[in-house]
């Protein structure tokens, strides 16, 4: 496979989960071959706050890329960017976003990064793929022991969390 040149497109750099998931993301997109780049307001002289071995770059920088794909979680970001020749790739994570409904409408693929996710956008009548990324299990994990079996939690009560 010729390797893809994709832009992340994100507004910050703050240490947020969200972030997290776009840099996890990218590195691994690196690792295998293809050219990554994390393009945010903040991205001039910006480090990377988790391994990512890709470029980081200033927003503007953007339309000079000649870039096979530019995703971003942001619908106003995602609407105020411009990436000639791109596949533009609204990545869908927050229900009721400010400016979602253009993004939707302005992508030419949406995903979406949960089940949940992909069910609410059903329901706007929006056809989404379900998104790479999520919750690292490496990272993340219920604790040892699991306070929510036992310890007077019940287990419909676990169910529905």
């Amino acid at each position: 496979m010729t390797p893809l040149r994709i832009a992340l497109a994100l507004p910050h750099l703050g240490v947020y989960g969200g972030i997290r998931r776009f840099l996890e993301l990218g590195e691994v997109w690196t690792r295998r071959g293809h050219e990554v780049a994390v393009l945010a307001p903040d991205g001039a002289g910006a480090r990377a706050w988790v391994p990512f071995s890709g470029a980081i770059l200033p927003l503007a920088e953007l339309p000079l890329g000649s870039w096979d794909a530019m995703i971003s979680p942001d619908p106003e970001l995602f609407l105020s960017c411009r990436a000639p020749g791109a596949l533009r790739v609204y990545y869908s994570v927050l229900e009721k976003a400010p400016g979602e409904s253009k993004a939707f409408r302005a992508a030419d693929l949406v995903l979406a990064n949960s089940a949940g996710m992909r069910r609410y956008l059903s329901r706007k009548g929006i056809t989404a793929e379900d998104a790479a990324g999520g919750v690292n299990v490496g990272w993340f994990r219920p604790p040892e022991p699991d306070r929510r079996v036992g310890g007077g939690a019940s287990p419909v009560s676990v169910a529905k969390c």
